[in-house]
């Protein structure tokens, strides 16, 4: 028997020279965002993410690198299959 499931994943990413803002680096006690490959990049709320500088705080040094971006929606498709005997 085969189930199949889908995770959907919808909002805005934000895109610069064909990357994608995400975590670069991440191991439970620090994380780096940066510029990285689609598939790692971090899907956000429109309602709440309208600059691309919103992804991060007042202060923060990646200020300068988000506003070089711009905001694309998204709609991210996840599909699992599980092959159950």
């Amino acid at each position: 028997m085969i189930e199949q499931r889908t995770k959907v994943e919808e909002g805005v990413v934000i895109e610069y020279n064909g990357k994608y803002w995400g975590t670069v680096y991440e191991d439970g006690k620090c994380h780096e965002d940066g510029w990285v490959k689609l598939e790692k990049a971090g899907i956000h709320d429109p309602r709440f993410l309208t600059k691309p500088e919103h992804a991060t705080y007042n202060g923060s040094y990646d200020i300068k690198e988000l506003r070089k971006g711009r905001l694309l929606a998204i709609k991210r498709t996840i599909q699992i299959t599980d092959e159950l005997e």
